[in-house]
């Protein structure tokens, strides 16, 4: 109890100190307490234009690719934006627990030297795409293979074992801890694994057929691929011992795995530290000779105010944040020219959804459809609210690296498919008038309050056809209640677009969580049934046409009306953390995998000056 008083004191201390070291006002940001929704119907100003900001590189970086020789030592401070949630995957969808993937590992990752850091074949930047098969990496599972089209094995690297702590005391790791496992993802319903296996299929059987090899057989062929990805890329794998003595592995305290660092201490809300694990098992393949990791710790720190984070990256408090606006990390990159830095799209865009399971809705007709999105100004948006640094497209599919071969572009769309992303206000409003709505009509999108300014240039522009659009902002939990709830009336401000072409096909099927359009099309359901089974077969060159035609379809039925995905700085990170490569996941739900690899220049930040 002493200690957590201790380190309740240290935290709170470290924010204050924050909060006096920058010269910028705090920005308010969302609550959780529930609030009446405010609706906001009278005309808003148009948000203030602002410059178009020269292109800056993509990547800033001094990793310490090649011919710097690693230190081991030094505690990384990492800022986060909100608290994280329990530690047990089976229990709590894995995207809310980042910190698990420095505890715990999982079968197969990404081949981190085919990243950034190496022969950049991929960015590793989306949480949800599982490396092709050429990335492919092992992690707990040294190899695998598929004996016949239903049968995959999992042959477990020797060697490995349980970081030592009690009650598993560092024993090794084996295939029945896998077998484990498994059956616990496959059985637990609170488990995203079971979730999203197709249609919730579970394997036919999972066996230890010795020490080191694990035998999992698939109902069908054309599920099996997509459930080995989701064997092999989503589980971290948990000591049974724990889950025996406790029942599952929520507190911080009874927490162990194989990872490259163990839970030392959590304030919960505002700090977690966590202490390098000698005994772990991989190299740096840039230097075999090394084990990893090299850091001594690493120290997360949660701060939800995003002008106090920023400071604390300006004053080198912390050492690296992610995530970060342009509009704020601008400024910082300024003022700090020695920060590091990658830029890319947001990994999930924000759409207008508008809810077509209603006949007596204006929207329900596909011209009115079309005329929402002709009297929206991308390109004005793009350049106004953006500064240029934006995609016009982003929904069914954000524009990446690694979606290259089936992210379909503006350019690639039909003409007339193609125009529904230019301003065309005349246009829209003969479409309304065709439609019998030659005076407008209401709508009303549910929102969050930082989505405001945006909406009030799209309320701007769809004044001109007659089209009222009613902002009503709610917190956040209202707003999320009304998303999973479906009790918006018209329209929802929201996150829609996926990964992978599997996923992202999945997303407007019926009952689906993301389909918030509310969506029954008998022409996308088909295709949500083609680009699964072309991708258990392992047949891309299908997968990618049949997903490139779903996006056409999909951009000319505009269920969701998705303005300009905006550019943000993935990271801002100071110079002395070294052979960083800006990635963001190793495969699906692999959060900041790659902190093992990195180490800190200690003679570097005393050069400058911290």
């Amino acid at each position: 109890m002493k200690r957590k008083i201790v380190w309740l004191v240290v935290s709170c201390l470290m924010v204050i100190s924050l909060v006096l070291a920058s010269c910028a006002p705090a920005v308010v940001e969302e609550k959780e307490e529930e609030a009446p929704p405010v609706v906001v119907e009278e005309e808003k100003p148009v948000v203030e234009e602002k410059p178009v900001v020269e292109e800056k590189e993509m990547v800033k970086d001094s990793l310490g690719r090649l011919g710097e020789k690693p230190q081991y030592g030094g505690t990384l401070t990492f800022a986060f934006y909100e608290p994280l949630l329990s530690w047990d995957p089976a229990i709590t969808y894995p995207g809310s627990m980042y910190r698990i993937c420095q505890v715990s590992d999982t079968l197969v990752k990404g081949d981190w030297l085919k990243g950034p850091i190496g022969s950049n074949e991929s960015a590793f930047l989306a949480p949800g795409i599982v490396p092709a098969e050429n990335l492919w990496g092992g992690a707990l599972a040294e190899s695998w293979e598929s004996i016949d089209p239903v049968t995959m094995v999992f042959h477990i690297r020797k060697g490995v074992h349980w970081q030592d702590k009690p009650p598993v005391n560092g024993r090794e790791f084996t295939a029945d801890d896998v077998v484990f496992n498994l059956e616990r993802y496959y059985t637990l319903p609170t488990s995203y694994l079971l979730t999203a296996s197709p249609g919730g299929m579970v394997p036919t059987s999972i066996e230890a057929l010795d020490r080191y090899t694990v035998e999992v057989k698939c109902p069908d062929p054309d599920t099996a691929r997509v459930m080995f990805d989701n064997m092999a890329f989503i589980p971290k794998m948990l000591p049974p011992e724990v889950i025996e003595k406790y029942g599952d592995m929520q507190d911080w305290r009874n927490v162990v795995g194989t990872g490259a660092f163990t839970v030392k201490d959590e304030v919960a809300g505002i700090s977690t530290l966590m202490v390098r694990n000698p005994n772990y098992w991989e190299t740096d393949p840039l230097h075999p000779d090394n084990q990893l990791p090299y850091l001594d710790q690493i120290q997360w720190v949660f701060i939800d105010d995003a002008a106090t984070r920023l400071a604390a990256l300006r004053t080198a408090k912390v050492d690296l944040q992610q995530n970060i606006n342009l509009d704020e990390g601008d400024p910082v990159v300024e003022q700090c020219p020695d920060l590091v830095y990658s830029l890319a799209p947001y990994l999930v865009p924000l759409g207008l959804a508008l809810r077509c399971d209603k006949p007596e809705k204006p929207w329900y007709d596909k011209r009115v459809r079309h005329a929402l999105a002709l009297a929206m100004d991308n390109e004005g948006i793009k350049r106004d609210y953006y500064g240029g640094r934006a995609d016009i497209m982003g929904f069914p599919m954000v524009k990446l690296a690694d979606t290259k071969d089936w992210f379909l572009d503006v350019e690639e769309l039909p003409e007339e498919t193609r125009e529904l992303y230019e301003y065309h206000p005349d246009k829209a409003k003969q479409l309304l008038i065709e439609a019998g709505y030659p005076d407008g009509f209401d709508i009303e999108i549910c929102c969050r309050d930082f989505m405001v300014d945006l909406l009030s240039m799209i309320k701007a522009t769809w004044a001109e056809i007659g089209v009222n659009l009613i902002i009503d902002v709610r917190d956040s939990g209202a707003w999320t209640t009304a998303r999973h709830g479906r009790t918006y009336e018209d329209a929802i401000y929201v996150w829609m677009t996926r990964a992978t072409p599997v996923d992202a096909s999945h997303v407007l099927v019926p009952g689906d969580v993301y389909n918030t359009p509310m969506v029954d099309d008998p022409t996308w359901n088909e295709y949500a049934l083609k680009i699964p089974a072309a991708y258990s077969a392992r047949d891309n060159a299908e997968v990618n046409k049949l997903f490139k035609e779903l996006s056409a379809y999909t951009c000319d039925q505009q269920w969701v009306i998705q303005p300009p995905n905006y550019l943000r700085y993935m990271y801002l990170a100071w110079p002395w953390v070294k052979q960083y490569d800006f990635s963001y996941s190793l495969g699906v739900q692999e959060y900041f995998h790659t902190f093992r690899y990195a180490w800190l220049d200690q003679e570097l930040k005393k050069e400058l000056g911290h």
